[in-house]
């Protein structure tokens, strides 16, 4: 911008410049017309002259007057080059911005997704872990009550075990005690048994006394009448 304001100003100043020149060349020529009143050959060498130098001022107005415009084109060539590529720029940020924003979204998602998946996995382990402790816990409480069953099982058979060897312990000892009885009365059956035979047959039996000669029975061994050792 501030060259395309140079070049203006530059062309400005040689538009002035030329008016000048003509300016000053207009004055010399009526000086020269006044000064030279009626001399046609010194005015027809000066007008020469000045249409040489009109000539040359058009010829350099016309080269400034090109150069203005070849540099106006290029400004404006310059200008439409300096849009293109603003333009170009504009499109590729807008092309970087979109493909960063693509990228952004997509490491989103992505974050998004792991952290499903991940909230995903911790909660079917948090599951599988309570499933794990209940059936644990299940297992445990069975497995507790099975022993208490088998311990309740296993007292109730020692118990009915110890009652039982408690009433066989109680019905040896009145077995041997009726087998005890049994013996005695059998040993004192046999001993009464003998004793009355024994007695019957002293009862039987005669003793005479060797003294008074009485007749005495066997159960007696001192004499009935006169008292005298029978044996």
């Amino acid at each position: 911008m501030n060259d395309s304001e140079n070049h203006k100003k530059n062309d400005e100043k040689s538009e002035e410049s030329l008016i000048l020149d003509d300016n000053k060349s207009d004055a010399p020529k009526s000086k020269i017309k006044t000064r030279l009143g009626g001399s046609k050959e010194k005015l027809s060498k000066f007008t020469s002259k000045f249409k040489d130098k009109v000539e040359e001022s058009k010829e350099k107005a016309k080269f400034k007057l090109e150069e203005r415009k070849e540099r106006k084109e290029i400004e404006r060539e310059e200008k439409l080059e300096k849009k293109k590529l603003e333009e170009e720029r504009a499109e590729r940020e807008a092309k970087e911005r979109a493909e960063k924003a693509r990228i952004e979204k997509e490491l989103a998602e992505k974050k998004a997704k792991e952290r499903a998946e991940k909230a995903r996995i911790e909660k079917e382990l948090a599951e599988k872990k309570a499933k794990e402790k209940a059936e644990k816990e299940k297992i445990e409480k069975e497995l507790a009550e099975k022993k208490a069953k088998e311990r309740a099982e296993k007292a109730r058979i020692e118990k009915e075990l110890a009652e039982k060897k408690a009433k066989e312990k109680v019905e040896k000892e009145r077995k041997a005690r009726e087998q005890s009885i049994k013996e005695a009365d059998e040993k004192f059956r046999k001993i009464t048994s003998e004793q009355q035979i024994e007695n019957q047959y002293k009862k039987k039996k005669r003793i005479i006394c060797p003294i008074c000669g009485s007749l005495n029975d066997g159960t007696h061994s001192v004499c009935t009448k006169c008292h005298s050792s029978l044996g």
